[in-house]
């Protein structure tokens, strides 16, 4: 294969930062107002201290030992994080969708749970949680004394309660209100007094921790009820979103949306007082334009790529947090939708097996038609080039991955679940297929904010051209791409990261439910069926046996096409230190727990 510009990217960043980098200094340095990106990446105004005229440098003085200055009581300096999309600011459960959701967690709201950096849940809001011998109802005793910002009141069941049915209200947007809507039934909710609430979700369900834990895109959070209700019926629920109060140790004061989300530390927060009086998150939507503002100290901290570590490196102040196994990216070829329209009803649009050569016309597993396609999928598989894509993108800072939701757990799968590039053997089988000529195909990045994403993906586009199928590669939001897959409407391939469950049914309880609100491109009769009766197994060992058969008939299908598992490595300014043993995993492909960042010693 010959050598494309994505590979050792490290030979033209270097370039690219240090163009941006002139830039920064020409506009006035670190501590003025303008960036080395454009204006979407700008920070909040500051006032910045004029700089002193140059004169001759005078005498120097004998050296004398300074006196080290007490550190402040309380919170004190500024702590800036870059994401490359964040959205406008907002905090209602039902209309606050992605990536917006996964920000305001780490923030200002909270969930009730978290996984902490052991993978372990603790608690958040609550003091406690069990599950009856039913195993069906469950049981959280709140802690007792959680104040929202602004003083607008003490949390209580009653929130928790008005807080899960908002999640699941007609037209919500966020994504979870369907796994909510079972796990909190509007019936089978009990405040048992101010601190306690029970729910009864009727069928076991093993995964209720999974999508109550925060922050990031699976935590329910928590609002308050008096304040929504009030705030929501005298100027509407899109001018009430942005000023909902949270408990989190941070309390937003402004933002401008494509720009900046500024917060305030809460002082004696419950939880932890963050260290820094101010955070705020910028837009910054290209890793260039990250690197760059970083180095002239425009920001602290951001997930960056393995291979600009050693750039990154040669910036005075600068150290690394890393954690290990974060995300996991999988290949989502659309438009295989089996499932038979209701009566009345259309195909969904994204079907079009005539145009879709990885779209089977036939659900016969044992039908020509179906071969045809699935050999299509397979060759687009082994096309890829895994090694490669971890060597020169991730410096080896990541392990390939066979199928979306098996990064926890790789070693308890087959060895056979293994994709073996070869080049020779997919144009075989794209010409066994009926495309020795290959096809047109548009493949995009659904950008999470993941390390090397877009880079990895335009890295299997090329390769793509390597058996004759011509790749249009895009490079487009999350939250842009979203709405197509609500609506089933998308028709290519997307790389996609996700957060690393603990084990595979944390993915496959909503890879394949129409009703879940997002598509990973297939639904097929009797999958979600069997999706169902191995969720509602309680027996974590029987679960998993259950979910491997299912892997098994998915493997076979070539149904999931998984790319890779990656560290992340965040660097750190001169400002603050690392709070690795801090850092959540309840979605660990961005960074979190901003209250536990300290200052440099």
């Amino acid at each position: 294969m010959a050598k494309r510009p994505w590979m050792k990217i490290g030979f033209f960043l270097p370039a690219l930062v240090a163009l941006l980098l002139a830039v920064a200094v020409s506009c006035g340095g670190a501590d003025d107002p303008a960036t080395t990106a454009p204006a979407e990446t700008a920070a909040p105004a500051e006032t910045a201290t004029p700089e002193p005229t140059a004169t001759a440098a005078p005498t120097p003085e004998p050296e004398v030992a300074a006196t080290p200055e007490p550190a402040p009581e309380g919170p004190y300096g500024h702590l800036r994080v870059a994401f490359k999309e964040m959205g406008s600011y907002k905090g209602h459960p039902c209309t606050t969708a992605s990536p917006t959701k996964q920000h305001t967690t780490m923030a200002a709201f909270e969930s009730l749970l978290r996984k902490d950096a052991n993978s372990e849940y603790v608690g958040i809001l609550v003091e406690d949680w069990s599950v009856a011998e039913d195993s069906v109802t469950w049981t959280f005793n709140l802690k007792q004394g959680v104040q929202f910002h602004g003083g607008v009141g003490e949390l209580t069941a009653e929130d928790v309660e008005f807080s899960a049915q908002q999640m699941y209200c007609e037209g919500y947007l966020n994504g979870l209100g369907w796994y909510i809507s079972y796990l909190f039934p509007e019936d089978g909710m009990t405040v048992v007094d101010d601190y306690t609430l029970e729910t009864n979700t009727g069928t076991p369900k093993w995964d209720m921790p999974v999508w109550i834990s925060g922050p990031g895109i699976n935590g329910m959070w928590i609002v308050n009820k008096a304040q929504t209700e009030e705030l929501v019926a005298s100027v509407g629920i899109d001018e009430a979103s942005p000023r909902l109060a949270g408990t989190g140790p941070w309390e937003y004061v402004d933002s401008q949306t494509g720009e900046f989300w500024r917060f305030k530390a809460v002082e004696d927060h419950y939880r932890q007082t963050p260290y820094f009086a101010e955070l705020t998150f910028l837009e910054v939507p290209t890793a260039a334009a990250q690197i760059a503002n970083f180095q002239v100290g425009r920001i602290d901290t951001f997930v960056t790529t393995p291979e600009s570590v050693s750039l990154l490196a040669q910036t005075e102040g600068t150290e690394f947090m890393t954690q290990k196994g974060v995300g996991e990216s999988a290949l989502r070829l659309y438009g295989q939708y089996y499932l038979e329209p209701a009566a009345g009803e259309e195909p969904l649009p994204s079907y079009r097996p005539d145009d879709l050569p990885w779209v089977s016309s036939n659900t016969d597993l044992n039908s020509e038609e179906w071969e045809r396609a699935r050999k299509v999928r397979e060759a687009l598989s082994i096309a890829i080039d895994r090694e490669k894509i971890i060597e020169d993108l991730f410096y080896g800072e990541a392990v390939a991955l066979s199928m979306w939701g098996w990064g926890n757990v790789q070693h308890r799968q087959p060895d056979h679940w293994t994709w073996e590039y070869d080049v020779e053997r997919a144009k075989q089988l794209l010409a066994e297929a009926g495309y020795a000529d290959g096809f047109d195909i548009t493949i995009a990045t659904a950008i999470a904010g993941a390390s090397a994403e877009e880079e990895a993906c335009q890295a299997i586009a090329d390769m793509w051209q390597d058996i004759g199928v011509n790749a249009t590669y895009l490079s487009v939001p999350y939250s842009a791409l979203r709405a197509q897959f609500g609506e089933n409407s998308y028709d290519g391939a997307t790389c996609q990261s996700a957060t690393v469950y603990d084990e595979p049914m944390g993915a496959y309880s909503y890879m394949w439910e129409p009703a879940y609100g997002w598509s990973g491109g297939v639904e097929y009769p009797g999958l979600n069926e069997r999706q169902y009766a191995a969720g509602a197994i309680v027996d974590p060992d029987e679960r998993f046996q259950a979910t491997l058969d299912i892997g098994e008939w998915v493997w076979d299908n070539t149904l999931d096409i998984g790319l890779y598992v990656q560290n992340n490595i965040y660097p750190l300014g001169p400002a603050v230190d690392s709070w690795e043993e801090h850092l959540s995993t309840s979605d660990s492909r961005s960074i979190s727990a901003f209250e536990f960042a300290p200052h440099r010693q």
